[in-house]
């Protein structure tokens, strides 16, 4: 229930208008928590017997499909910072809804095509839960992942080399609204030992 009032001055305020609400690490870290419990507390609340409905025996899959996204971002994420050599903790721009919005999507844009692609995932894994095994169920996420990921990439990677979208570790001050400067420490001067003008 607190997080309607959240989702309508993140989604719906402005920053403008001084009715927009961000929310930070504790918040964002407390509901993935809660989701991730639910989760397991679903996949273990009842146990099978001969009378459970074939789509419930396989509980786990059901109850992860619809966090099938954000696990695997930061799964890819946190392994892009290590292969750079950078350090998993620090924050960048190469999240799946930072590579949208250098796509030149909007916010909300980026926010909607995210849920479709989540609930695409939760569709194809309800409906292929009892068709294939649950190993290769798994593959064939990951698989469909990778795939749009390195699409993703090319697109984003052709629109930095036009100088259409920021680059990856551009200082996420800004997240990509249109009402804030983007900051980027390459393009920071140092203004000291400068003589004023006039």
């Amino acid at each position: 229930g607190a997080l309607v009032p959240f989702f309508c001055f993140n989604v719906f305020g402005s920053v403008k208008r001084h009715n927009k609400i961000f929310m930070g690490d504790c918040g964002s870290q407390v509901i993935g928590f809660i989701l991730g419990m639910l989760c397991i507390w679903y996949s273990m609340r009842h146990p099978i017997t001969p009378d459970t409905p074939e789509a419930l025996n396989n509980r786990l899959v059901l109850a992860f499909a619809l966090l099938m996204i954000p696990c695997l971002d930061v799964v890819r994420v946190m392994w892009g910072r290590i292969r750079r050599g950078r350090n998993p903790f620090l924050p960048d721009l190469t999240h799946i809804h930072h590579k949208f919005l250098a796509m030149g999507m909007s916010q909300r844009s980026a926010l909607l095509f995210i849920l479709m692609i989540d609930a695409a995932f939760a569709l194809i894994n309800l409906e292929l839960v009892n068709i294939l095994d649950i190993n290769l169920l798994l593959a064939l996420n990951i698989l469909i992942w990778v795939a749009m990921n390195l699409w993703l990439s090319h697109v984003v990677h052709r629109r930095r080399a036009l100088g259409l979208a920021p680059t990856e570790f551009t200082l996420p001050s800004s997240e990509g609204y249109p009402d804030q400067p983007k900051v980027n420490p390459n393009n920071t001067q140092s203004h000291a030992g400068k003589e004023p003008k006039g």
